[in-house]
C-alpha cells in the first residue's frame, strides 16, 4: 500500500530555460496540468528565459537560478531544495539530470529526483563525437542509479538508455509525453489569417521543430523542391535555431523560396497545423516528437522518417501515417506527393491516446507518492 502524497509540498520542473523545443513544450504542459490538480509547482530555470515562459501557468513559481549555464546553477539549486524541500524535482535534459542528482546529495533532503530522458544516447553518440558528449555519457552512467526512477519518453528510448548507459530496466519507467489536452482544438480553432490558407489557395505542407541538425530540414527543402516541380503547393516550416540562415539560403538556391517561409517561432502552430494538407517530420533522430502526435490529434495526414526512435511507435508501424527512410529526399518526396493527390481521411484517435495529459499526470502522481 503507497504512502499518501504530502500536497504541501511543491512539484519542481527543472531546465536549463523555457526557449522553445519538445522537452520544454512538455514541461509546460505538465506545469499546467499539476496546478489543474492544485499541486503547487516550482519551474527552476538555470536562467530564466525563453518564449515559453509566457506560455506557464499564473500559478506557478519561477525559480530563476540566474546561471548561463546548468553546471554552474549547481549552488543555486542546492540553496532552493535546501528552502524549499520539493517533493520531487523532475528534470529535462541530461545535464539538469546529473547535476540535480548532485544537488540533492549537497542539500541532504529527502527530494525524489525524476530525469527525463527525451533523446536516444546511441544515436547522439553516433553524430556528436565530442569530449563534451562522451564525458556526459560516462558521468550519467554513474550517476543516474541514484534517482528515485529515470523516465524515458518511448519503449525505444527505454531500451537505448539501458543499453548504452547500462541502467538496469528496472530503474526506467515509460512515461509518454504529455502533449493533447483540450487546449490544441481550442488552439486550432482560432481563425486563420495566413494569406497562404484562403479557398482558392495552393494545398500547404506543414513542419514545425527547432531548426539544428538533427531535424534535417535540408532534406526536407530538397524534398519539397522536388515536389514543387510536380505539384503546385507551399510549404511552412515553424521553428528557429541555429540553422535558420543556412536553410533560408538553401531554399534560395534551389529556386523555392517564394514558395517557403520560416516564420521563426509560432505562439499558436495548431492553427497552421489544422489547416495543413499535411504535416512532415525529417528528422534523424527523436525520443517522442511532439509536433507528430499534435498533427495526428488534429487528424492531419503525416509523413515521418522512420528514425530511431518514436515515430513508428507513435504511428503504429505506419497505420496512422507513412514511415519513409531516413535522409532521403526523394522518398520524402514521393511520400508528400502522394497524399497531396489523394487526400486521404485520417482518424487517429487511437494513436493519440496515450499522449494525453491526463494519463501522463497519473503516472508522474504514481511517482510522487512514496512507497
Amino acid at each position: 500500500m503507497r504512502a499518501m502524497i504530502n500536497r504541501s509540498l511543491p512539484v519542481a520542473l527543472f531546465s536549463p530555460s523555457l526557449i522553445p523545443g519538445g522537452a520544454e513544450r512538455v514541461l509546460v504542459n505538465l506545469a499546467r496540468g499539476f496546478i489543474d490538480r492544485e499541486r503547487q509547482v516550482d519551474i527552476v530555470l538555470s536562467h530564466a528565459t525563453g518564449e515559453y515562459i509566457r506560455q506557464l501557468p499564473r500559478d506557478a513559481t519561477v525559480v530563476d537560478l540566474g546561471s548561463r549555464r546548468v553546471l554552474s546553477s549547481l549552488p543555486g539549486l542546492v540553496r532552493y531544495l535546501r528552502k524549499r524541500r520539493p517533493i520531487a524535482l523532475i528534470a529535462f535534459q541530461d545535464h539538469c539530470s546529473v547535476v540535480a542528482i548532485w544537488a540533492r546529495a549537497l542539500a541532504g533532503v529527502p527530494t525524489q529526483i525524476i530525469p527525463t530522458v527525451h533523446t536516444t544516447w546511441s544515436r547522439v553518440l553516433c553524430e556528436q563525437s565530442s569530449l563534451k558528449v562522451r564525458l556526459l555519457r560516462y558521468i550519467a552512467r554513474f550517476t543516474y542509479p541514484s534517482a528515485s526512477t529515470v523516465v524515458a519518453v518511448s519503449r525505444g528510448v527505454a531500451d537505448d538508455l539501458s543499453d548504452v548507459l547500462q541502467i538496469m530496466p528496472e530503474l526506467i519507467k515509460v512515461i509518454y509525453n504529455p502533449i493533447i489536452d483540450e487546449r490544441i482544438s481550442e488552439l486550432a480553432s482560432e481563425p486563420m489569417s495566413h494569406p497562404w490558407f484562403g479557398s482558392d489557395q495552393v494545398p500547404v505542407v506543414i513542419a514545425a521543430g527547432r531548426l539544428s541538425p538533427e531535424k534535417d530540414f535540408a532534406t526536407l527543402l530538397r524534398a519539397f523542391a522536388t515536389i514543387r516541380h510536380q505539384l503546385p503547393c507551399r510549404m511552412i516550416v515553424m521553428g528557429d535555431g541555429p540553422e535558420r540562415c543556412s536553410l533560408e539560403k538553401l531554399a534560395r538556391d534551389l529556386g523555392i523560396d517564394g514558395d517557403v517561409q520560416f516564420p521563426g517561432f509560432v505562439p499558436n502552430p495548431y492553427v497552421y497545423m489544422k489547416h495543413a494538407a499535411v504535416f512532415v517530420l525529417s528528422s534523424l533522430r527523436e525520443g517522442l516528437p511532439t509536433a507528430l502526435v499534435e498533427a495526428l490529434s488534429l487528424n492531419v495526414p503525416v509523413v515521418s522518417t522512420d528514425c530511431a526512435h518514436g515515430p513508428r511507435e507513435i504511428l503504429c508501424n505506419g497505420l496512422y501515417g507513412t514511415l519513409v527512410p531516413v535522409g532521403d529526399a526523394d522518398a520524402i518526396a514521393s511520400a508528400v506527393a502522394d497524399v497531396l493527390r489523394t487526400r486521404p481521411q485520417t482518424n487517429a484517435a487511437n494513436a493519440v491516446a496515450p499522449f494525453t495529459l491526463d494519463r501522463a499526470l497519473q503516472s508522474y502522481t504514481a511517482l510522487l507518492a512514496p512507497s
